[in-house]
């Protein structure tokens, strides 16, 4: 794996950590019942984090399907197979 896909897996494990972070943080003003407005702007950043996830899920993708585009060649999906196993 190059450094490219290394630094994209870093950046997609901070991603959940934060996501994760953020959800326990909604969970918790729910059951303190915060005021709706506070409870309202950390669901948004959250949102926006999870949009966040998705475009460096589909970065990462096209980086390992070899293609670029995002697209699995049969040799890149056959080495995925093999790396799995």
């Amino acid at each position: 794996m190059d450094l490219t896909n290394d630094s994209l897996h870093k950046e997609l494990a901070d991603n959940q950590a934060v996501v994760n972070g953020l959800g326990s943080a909604v969970r918790a003003l729910k059951a303190s019942r915060a005021p709706k407005l506070e409870i309202d702007a950390t669901i948004a950043a959250l949102n926006n984090l999870k949009i966040n996830r998705a475009s460096i899920e589909k970065q990462l993708w096209a980086a390992v399907s070899g293609t670029g585009d995002g697209t699995l060649t049969r040799e890149a999906f056959l080495q995925g197979v093999i790396n799995m196993l």
